[in-house]
C-alpha cells in the first residue's frame, strides 16, 4: 500500500471515529457510506441502500449494480428450500412435474387480478390454484388429476407460500421505509456538529462491529489525479487537517423488507410482500438435506462462518443541510493553486461532491503560505445518507 493510500486509510477511519463520537453513533452498529450518497426523490433510492447486504467493513460504497442484494440471496435461499408438498406433486404429475413448475415459477403465469383473502391480503394459495387450474386446461390434464392437485396445493407450507410471494414481487422488492418516512424524520431531526483533528483523533476501529479498518481505498479527490497529488494526500495528513462539520438535521429512517401488508399505506398500495422471516429461519434452523435441496446455495454459503447473509441493513443515518470547513498545514505552491481549486469543485474526501450538484458549493482560500481553507455547503432540502445501521440476521428473524 503506498504512503498516499495509508493516508487516505488514516483519515477515513479518524473520520468514522469523529462521526460516531460527534453524532452519538453506536459503532456496535454503523457503518459508513463511502462519499455523499443523495436519495433522490422515489422510493427506490432508499430501497436500493437497504436492499444491500453490508460486507465487512467500516465503510462501504453503496452501488446498486456491485452489492450483494438481500432480495437476490433471499430469493435464491427460498428457492433452494424443500416445499412439503413437492413430493406429493411429483408423484401425481409425473413427467409433467418440471412442466408445471416452469409454469408455476414464471409470475407472467400469476392469475390478475391476484385473488384477495378474507381480510383483504393477498392470497398466494389460491392464486397457485389458479395457476394450477390454468395449466391443467393449457395441457389437457384430467379432472381427477387436477382436483387432487388443488388439494394438494391447499396445504402448501411457509416455504411454498414465500417463494410465491417471492415470485409474485416480480423484481419490485420493496421496504417499508419511503420518501413519507424520510421527509418526516429529517423534519424531526437534530442539529448536530462533528469535529476532526488528525493529530487527535484516534484511527482504531476494531472496537467497532466490523472489528476491522476501513477498507476500499480511494483518491483525497473524486477525480483521482493518476498519483499527481499523491504528494500532496501524505502531507495532508503528515502534517494535519482539521474539519468542523455542521448538520441541520440528523435523523434514523428505519426499515425493514415488506412482509406483511400493509393497507393504510399508500406508497405499499402496488407492492407485493415479498419477506417472510419464518420461511428464512426455517432455512437457518434446519441444516440439512430434508429442508435444503442439493444444489447452491447451500447452508454453510448462506449462514455459514463466510456467508452471504450473516446481516441486514436496517436503518439508513441520514443528514440534511450540511456546512464544513477544513483546513490544513499541508500547502500548495502556487503554480499548483487554480488546479487545486478545480480539483475540489470536482469533489473531494469526505464527501466526494461536485459543486453545483446536489445543492453543494466549494469555496477555497489560501495563506500566503500555501496553506488553505475549504469551505463546502450543501443547502437543506438535499437529504444524504451518512451511512446504514447494521443488524446481524439472527437478531432480525429471531435467531435459530
Amino acid at each position: 500500500m503506498s504512503a498516499a493510500n495509508d493516508a487516505m486509510k488514516a483519515l477515513t477511519e479518524q473520520w468514522y471515529n469523529a462521526l460516531t463520537q460527534g453524532l452519538g453513533l453506536d459503532q456496535a452498529h454503523f457503518q459508513l457510506a463511502q462519499g455523499a450518497t443523495a436519495l433522490g426523490t422515489t422510493d427506490d433510492a432508499i430501497w436500493n441502500i437497504l436492499d444491500s447486504i453490508p460486507p465487512v467493513s467500516v465503510n462501504n460504497y453503496f452501488n446498486p449494480a456491485q452489492h450483494n442484494s438481500l432480495s437476490t440471496t433471499y430469493g435464491a435461499v427460498i428457492n433452494n428450500l424443500v416445499p412439503q408438498g413437492e413430493a406429493g406433486m411429483q408423484t401425481l404429475l409425473k413427467n409433467k412435474f418440471l412442466s408445471w413448475t416452469k409454469f408455476a415459477n414464471d409470475p407472467a403465469n400469476l392469475p390478475k387480478p391476484m385473488p384477495k383473502t378474507a381480510s383483504g391480503g393477498l392470497d398466494f394459495v389460491q392464486a397457485q390454484k389458479d395457476q394450477f387450474q390454468q395449466w391443467c386446461l393449457l395441457n389437457a390434464i384430467d379432472t381427477a388429476t387436477m382436483n387432487n392437485g388443488i388439494t394438494q396445493i391447499d396445504q402448501l407450507d411457509v416455504i411454498s407460500v414465500a417463494v410465491a410471494s417471492w415470485r409474485a414481487a416480480n423484481g419490485v422488492y420493496a421496504y417499508t421505509a419511503n420518501q413519507a418516512s424520510l421527509t418526516q424524520a429529517v423534519n424531526q431531526g437534530q442539529a448536530k456538529s462533528v469535529a476532526l483533528d488528525s493529530a487527535t483523533t484516534s484511527t482504531d476501529t476494531t472496537h467497532s462491529w466490523a472489528k476491522v479498518s476501513a477498507s476500499g481505498l480511494f483518491d483525497f479527490f473524486s477525480a483521482g489525479g493518476s498519483g499527481s497529488w499523491d504528494k500532496f494526500t501524505e502531507e495532508l495528513h503528515s502534517k494535519g487537517v482539521d474539519m468542523k462539520v455542521e448538520y441541520a438535521s440528523v435523523a434514523q429512517v428505519s426499515g425493514g423488507p415488506y412482509a406483511k401488508e400493509a393497507p393504510n399505506n399508500p406508497d405499499l398500495a402496488d407492492c407485493v410482500p415479498w419477506f417472510n422471516t419464518a420461511a428464512l429461519k426455517t432455512a437457518q434452523a434446519n441444516n440439512n438435506n430434508k429442508v435444503w435441496k442439493h444444489a447452491a446455495p447451500t447452508w454453510d454459503q448462506t449462514f455459514g462462518p463466510n456467508g452471504n447473509l450473516k446481516r441486514l441493513s436496517t436503518a439508513l443515518i441520514v443528514v440534511d443541510g450540511i456546512k464544513s470547513t477544513m483546513t490544513s498545514k499541508a500547502s500548495v505552491a502556487k503554480d499548483s493553486q487554480e488546479s487545486f481549486k478545480t480539483a475540489i469543485s470536482g469533489g473531494f474526501w469526505p464527501f466526494f461532491s461536485i459543486s453545483g450538484e446536489g445543492g453543494w458549493e466549494h469555496d477555497t482560500t489560501f495563506n500566503d503560505d500555501g496553506t488553505f481553507t475549504v469551505t463546502s455547503e450543501c443547502k437543506k432540502g438535499n437529504p444524504t445518507v451518512l451511512g446504514v445501521l447494521v443488524d446481524d440476521v439472527d437478531d432480525v428473524i429471531g435467531g435459530a
